[in-house]
């Protein structure tokens, strides 16, 4: 899925087949990343992204970490054609940093 594609669907009524098919998506693309985190946590690798624990991991979340990435970087990455799971990876590196030890 590309930017226009997500935008198209991310301004589909909240109670649409369309909005629920999104955030499930997007949703599944996070947790796909949040069980990448667990494994590198058990291998003591460094991790992708560290959310505090008082942060709750949902599809509401991921769509509004994904839209103020998208708001600021649409146009370089709408010209390379940046899927939408790889926008969502370096959403979460940049809005969720680990601290350097």
């Amino acid at each position: 899925m590309d930017i226009a594609s997500y935008e198209v669907l991310r301004k589909a009524p909240r109670a649409s087949d369309e909005y629920w098919g999104l955030s499930q998506y997007i949703t599944g693309i996070g947790e796909g990343y949040g069980w990448a985190n667990a494994q590198l946590q058990q291998e003591k690798q460094p991790l992708l992204f560290c959310a505090p624990k008082s942060f709750a991991m949902n599809s509401e979340n991921y769509l509004q970490i994904l839209d103020e990435a998208i708001a600021k970087h649409r146009e370089s990455w709408q010209q390379i054609k940046v899927p939408i799971g790889g926008i969502l990876l370096f959403a979460l590196r940049l809005k969720l940093p680990c601290e350097s030890k």
